[in-house]
């Protein structure tokens, strides 16, 4: 599946429970499409239910976008209570909820600098709230 927008359109891409929905697609290859079209320093959050069956491995595929330039990437388990409990889960039949978030990185300039200058800035900070 290919999406119909030029590389790089979007300031930030999200989707939720969607994917699991499309039948005959490599979930990954959808995961890796969508980031296609995010710019450099765009965010993404994709929340579905990535079981191992529909996604495969989850963790490799976060080192392979670690890899390819994405930063501060976490698959978050929404099902931990967080968002919802597992009894919820259960009840909703969302077992393997997980939320996918993460960056692109930017380009050397303003941005590196910035990153230079707070190496130790924790990249779940930006994800997740305290009450």
């Amino acid at each position: 599946m290919k999406l119909d927008f030029p590389d790089k359109s979007f300031d930030a891409v999200t989707s939720n429970y969607v994917y699991h929905n499309i039948s005959g697609e490599d979930k990954q290859s959808l995961l890796l499409e969508t980031l296609r079209v995010l710019k450099k320093g765009g965010t993404f959050a994709i929340h579905d239910l990535m079981s191992p069956r529909r996604y495969g491995d989850m963790q490799a595929f976060v080192r392979k976008i670690r890899d390819m330039g994405y930063e501060c990437v976490e698959l978050i388990d929404t099902t931990d209570g967080s968002f919802m409990t597992p009894k919820e889960a259960c009840r909703l039949m969302l077992r393997g909820s997980t939320l996918l978030v993460g960056k692109n990185k930017r380009t050397k300039g303003k941005a590196a600098m910035i990153s230079a200058a707070n190496p130790r800035k924790n990249c779940s900070d930006i994800w997740r709230t305290t009450s």
